[in-house]
């Protein structure tokens, strides 16, 4: 698995949450804050994205919540996200190595 690999599954992930909920899932990009960006996106579409990432990416648990970064939890970016579940797998990929 790589960096775009992952890319791609969290853009997916997303826009599968997002349509099966009846919302928008246009434009979904690395620059999109799910928490802001999305409509309706919620804390409990975050753990449902989590869980499918997990079986998805048959990495197991995450062991952390990828839609939040930093102590004080900000909303993370799909770039983001892409970039701390790489972090924790110990994959580097094209925006590790910037």
């Amino acid at each position: 698995m790589n960096h775009q690999q992952i890319m791609d599954s969290v853009i997916s992930v997303l826009s599968e949450i997002q349509q099966q909920s009846g919302r928008s899932s246009f434009g979904i990009s690395e620059s999109t804050v799910p928490f802001e960006g999305l409509e309706g996106f919620d804390s409990i579409n975050a753990v449902e994205a989590t869980l499918l990432l997990e079986s998805r990416l048959g990495c197991g648990e995450l062991g952390f919540n990828p839609f939040l970064s930093g102590c004080r939890e900000q909303p993370s970016s799909v770039a983001e996200i892409v970039d701390g579940i790489c972090h924790k797998l110990g994959i580097e990929g094209e925006r590790a190595n910037e």
